[in-house]
Protein backbone atom coordinates (compact mmCIF):
# COMPACT_ATOMS: atom_id res chain seq x y z
CA UNK A 1 0.00 0.00 0.00
CA UNK A 2 2.79 2.59 0.63
CA UNK A 3 5.08 3.40 -2.07
CA UNK A 4 8.89 2.97 -1.66
CA UNK A 5 10.02 6.19 -0.81
CA UNK A 6 13.24 7.75 0.27
CA UNK A 7 14.66 7.02 3.97
CA UNK A 8 16.55 9.33 5.67
CA UNK A 9 18.08 8.56 8.53
CA UNK A 10 15.99 10.67 10.36
CA UNK A 11 13.01 8.83 9.03
CA UNK A 12 14.52 5.07 9.98
CA UNK A 13 15.37 6.36 13.70
CA UNK A 14 11.57 7.53 14.30
CA UNK A 15 10.52 4.74 12.96
CA UNK A 16 12.45 2.36 15.16
CA UNK A 17 11.71 4.28 18.67
CA UNK A 18 9.33 3.53 21.01
CA UNK A 19 9.82 6.41 22.98
CA UNK A 20 6.70 8.80 24.17
CA UNK A 21 8.64 11.89 23.15
CA UNK A 22 11.01 12.25 19.86
CA UNK A 23 13.19 14.98 19.24
CA UNK A 24 14.88 14.77 16.04
CA UNK A 25 17.57 17.47 16.06
CA UNK A 26 19.60 18.87 13.22
CA UNK A 27 19.97 22.08 11.17
CA UNK A 28 18.12 23.79 8.78
CA UNK A 29 17.72 21.84 5.67
CA UNK A 30 18.36 18.59 7.65
CA UNK A 31 14.90 16.63 6.59
CA UNK A 32 13.89 16.98 10.50
CA UNK A 33 10.35 18.43 9.46
CA UNK A 34 9.94 16.19 6.43
CA UNK A 35 10.90 12.88 7.79
CA UNK A 36 8.46 14.09 10.98
CA UNK A 37 5.63 14.32 8.38
CA UNK A 38 7.29 11.34 6.80
CA UNK A 39 6.60 9.03 9.93
CA UNK A 40 3.26 10.58 10.55
CA UNK A 41 1.92 10.06 7.08
CA UNK A 42 3.54 6.16 7.49
CA UNK A 43 1.30 5.33 10.76
CA UNK A 44 -1.42 7.46 9.25
CA UNK A 45 -1.32 4.77 5.75
CA UNK A 46 -0.52 1.63 7.68
CA UNK A 47 -2.65 2.11 11.04
CA UNK A 48 -5.03 -1.41 12.04
CA UNK A 49 -7.39 0.98 12.87
CA UNK A 50 -8.38 5.28 12.83
CA UNK A 51 -6.13 7.10 14.49
CA UNK A 52 -5.81 11.12 15.37
CA UNK A 53 -3.02 12.84 14.61
CA UNK A 54 -2.84 17.06 15.57
CA UNK A 55 -0.15 18.64 14.04
CA UNK A 56 1.05 22.05 15.29
CA UNK A 57 2.66 25.19 14.39
CA UNK A 58 3.11 27.75 17.69
CA UNK A 59 0.63 30.44 15.17
CA UNK A 60 -1.73 30.02 12.49
CA UNK A 61 0.37 32.34 10.50
CA UNK A 62 2.55 29.59 9.18
CA UNK A 63 0.50 26.83 8.39
CA UNK A 64 -0.16 27.00 5.01
CA UNK A 65 3.39 27.50 4.13
CA UNK A 66 5.04 25.10 6.15
CA UNK A 67 2.69 22.20 7.22
CA UNK A 68 0.47 21.91 4.54
CA UNK A 69 2.92 22.35 1.90
CA UNK A 70 4.48 19.38 3.53
CA UNK A 71 1.80 17.24 4.08
CA UNK A 72 1.33 17.32 0.48
CA UNK A 73 4.33 17.04 -1.08
CA UNK A 74 4.50 13.48 1.59
CA UNK A 75 1.27 12.37 0.42
CA UNK A 76 2.16 12.91 -3.67
CA UNK A 77 5.76 10.87 -2.82
CA UNK A 78 3.48 7.93 -1.14
CA UNK A 79 1.33 8.23 -4.05
CA UNK A 80 -1.44 8.91 -2.11
CA UNK A 81 -2.53 11.94 -2.85
CA UNK A 82 -5.69 11.10 -4.44
CA UNK A 83 -6.85 8.98 -1.34
CA UNK A 84 -6.53 11.29 1.42
CA UNK A 85 -8.79 14.42 1.39
CA UNK A 86 -8.50 17.82 2.63
CA UNK A 87 -10.94 19.42 4.22
CA UNK A 88 -9.96 23.47 3.89
CA UNK A 89 -12.49 25.27 6.53
CA UNK A 90 -11.71 23.06 9.20
CA UNK A 91 -8.01 22.24 7.99
CA UNK A 92 -7.52 18.23 8.48
CA UNK A 93 -6.59 15.25 6.25
CA UNK A 94 -8.62 12.46 6.01
CA UNK A 95 -7.47 8.87 5.55
CA UNK A 96 -10.67 5.82 5.89
CA UNK A 97 -11.29 7.27 9.71
CA UNK A 98 -7.69 8.36 10.15
CA UNK A 99 -7.17 12.05 10.61
CA UNK A 100 -4.26 14.53 10.43
CA UNK A 101 -5.72 17.63 12.32
CA UNK A 102 -3.52 20.88 11.48
CA UNK A 103 -3.51 23.77 14.04
CA UNK A 104 -1.90 26.25 16.35
CA UNK A 105 -1.96 27.17 19.72
CA UNK A 106 -2.85 30.30 19.41
CA UNK A 107 -5.63 29.27 21.83
CA UNK A 108 -4.17 27.47 25.06
CA UNK A 109 -6.86 25.73 25.76
CA UNK A 110 -8.17 24.93 22.18
CA UNK A 111 -7.47 21.57 22.38
CA UNK A 112 -7.95 21.36 25.91
CA UNK A 113 -10.75 17.93 26.15
CA UNK A 114 -9.11 16.43 23.05
CA UNK A 115 -6.81 13.47 22.83
CA UNK A 116 -4.40 12.16 19.99
CA UNK A 117 -2.51 9.37 19.05
CA UNK A 118 0.51 11.46 17.72
CA UNK A 119 1.07 15.43 18.21
CA UNK A 120 3.66 17.02 16.20
CA UNK A 121 4.85 20.54 17.55
CA UNK A 122 6.44 21.51 14.15
CA UNK A 123 9.27 24.17 15.32
CA UNK A 124 9.21 23.26 18.88
CA UNK A 125 11.54 25.88 19.80
CA UNK A 126 8.58 28.27 19.37
CA UNK A 127 6.45 26.97 22.26
CA UNK A 128 6.31 27.41 25.65
CA UNK A 129 7.45 24.72 28.36
CA UNK A 130 3.30 25.52 29.31
CA UNK A 131 2.30 24.49 25.67
CA UNK A 132 4.48 21.57 25.35
CA UNK A 133 2.97 20.23 28.92
CA UNK A 134 -0.45 20.71 28.03
CA UNK A 135 0.20 19.07 24.96
CA UNK A 136 1.92 16.18 26.73
CA UNK A 137 -1.32 15.84 28.49
CA UNK A 138 -3.98 15.19 25.41
CA UNK A 139 -1.69 12.78 23.65
CA UNK A 140 -2.98 10.37 25.77
CA UNK A 141 -5.72 8.56 23.39
CA UNK A 142 -5.89 4.62 23.50
CA UNK A 143 -3.24 3.48 21.43
CA UNK A 144 -3.54 1.16 18.37
CA UNK A 145 -0.97 -0.61 17.93
CA UNK A 146 2.63 -1.82 19.56
CA UNK A 147 3.65 1.66 19.64
CA UNK A 148 3.04 3.56 22.47
CA UNK A 149 1.08 7.46 21.38
CA UNK A 150 3.94 10.09 20.87
CA UNK A 151 5.25 13.42 20.12
CA UNK A 152 7.53 14.49 17.48
CA UNK A 153 9.62 17.55 17.83
CA UNK A 154 11.60 18.70 14.66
Amino acid sequence: MIQEIKCTNVLKRNLQSTARILINRGGRGSSKSYSAIQFLVIQMLSAPKPIRILALRKSSTYIKDSLLKVFYEVFGDFKHETLVKYNKTEKYFSYKKSLIQLGSVDDPDKYKSTDWNYILMEEATEFSYDEFKKLLLINRTQKVSDRPNQMILP
